[in-house]
């Protein structure tokens, strides 16, 4: 096994500090005490199109149940339905360039934040030309991506909602609507929602962004423990079955 790799194990029914036995001791995990931030990969909050490899019944990420339209975590297989109540800790930028998905898909370069470049052009991102307006007017055929860390209510789970091409007006809504709070980004609680919208023709789907109240204080602390954790850190997002969906050619 490769340094670093990472091993993803699917259970029907997902362990989270939720459902723990009782038996088990609530002192300081034993067990991961040589793993860091870049052995982790936190788990992703996607939308299911109808390219999504995990409704495909041949598929190996199989979900069952798993409708278009539906909000799901990518490494646990649960599914939030046509809406979810998140808290964000932070937001992050990324870069991803896809390889077609008429030639099978997958990543082809990725900053993880936006910046140091990728193999394509190590140095830096932004004078990548891949990251460039095109002569046509075509938009850049890399992809950049709002990510926020978030824990996931009413279980406070931990994931990431990467917002990315018609998703980026989302995003700068969402970050002003953090603003206005004048408070932690942690302290407010947004109804995130399925909405239809359409690309290059084709319908698919977004999201849509309204505050729901502030965080009660152990949601407020969970999340400040959190930001304390991660902020700074070099985040990896599980990207498995992540490809340029329709629309991703139009801003």
């Amino acid at each position: 096994m490769k340094k670093n790799s990472i091993v993803k194990v699917k259970q029907d029914v997902p362990a989270t500090v939720d459902n723990r036995p009782a038996y088990l001791s609530k002192a300081s995990p034993r067990g991961m005490e040589e793993a860091d931030q870049r052995d982790l990969t936190l788990p992703r909050i996607a939308i299911c199109q109808s390219t999504t490899p995990q409704r495909k019944k041949n598929a190996p990420n199989y979900i069952a149940g798993l409708d278009e339209g539906n909000l799901f975590n990518t490494l646990t297989g649960e599914i939030y339905g046509e809406e979810v109540t998140l808290v964000p800790i932070f937001m992050f930028k990324s870069q991803i360039k896809f390889f077609p998905i008429d030639d099978g898909g997958g990543i082809d370069c990725q900053s993880l934040n936006g910046k140091d470049g990728g193999r394509l052009h190590p140095s830096d991102c932004e004078t990548c030309p891949h990251n460039q307006w095109q002569k046509d007017g075509d938009p850049p055929e890399c992809l950049k991506f709002y990510n926020y860390v978030s824990l996931i209510r009413p279980k406070n789970g931990l994931a990431v909602l990467s917002l990315k091409s018609k998703g980026v007006k989302v995003a700068k809504q969402w970050n002003s609507l953090i603003k206005l709070r004048n408070a932690d980004t942690f302290a407010g609680l947004y109804n995130v929602s399925i909405v239809s919208d359409t690309g290059a023709g084709q319908e698919f789907y977004n999201i849509a962004v309204k505050n729901a109240g502030w965080a009660d204080v152990e949601t407020y602390k969970l999340g400040e423990a959190y930001f304390n954790a991660l902020k700074g850190k070099t985040i990896q997002v599980d990207m498995e079955g992540e490809h340029e969906d329709e629309g991703d050619n139009e801003l």
